[in-house]
């Protein structure tokens, strides 16, 4: 089982990958930009042990509650969809 801080790098790498891709785009700094911040959150991940990770996370969302709410449902909303999605292809 691979551990999330390479998997997260990889997810940062296939962004800047769609930036490099989507060259021209009005959107491309903003996927560059949250590739960047997803390959910090990796390399965070990767450094700290888990009980550092858990301080920081909640450290964040009593600093930042409506923005770690906002987040929560953001990623309940995605893998929601992806697990449909999957279930889908699975079915059919």
């Amino acid at each position: 089982m691979a551990k999330p801080g390479v998997d997260i790098d990889k997810l940062a790498k296939s962004l800047r990958l769609t930036g490099q891709q989507l060259e021209g785009n009005l959107v491309v700094p903003y996927v560059d930009k949250l590739a960047g911040g997803l390959e910090r959150i990796a390399a965070f991940i990767e450094e700290a042990d888990a009980a550092e990770v858990m301080r920081r996370v909640e450290k964040y969302a009593r600093q930042r509650p409506f923005l770690a709410v906002s987040g929560a449902l953001g990623l309940g909303i995605l893998a929601g969809r992806f697990l449909k999605s999957s279930a889908q292809s699975l079915s059919a």
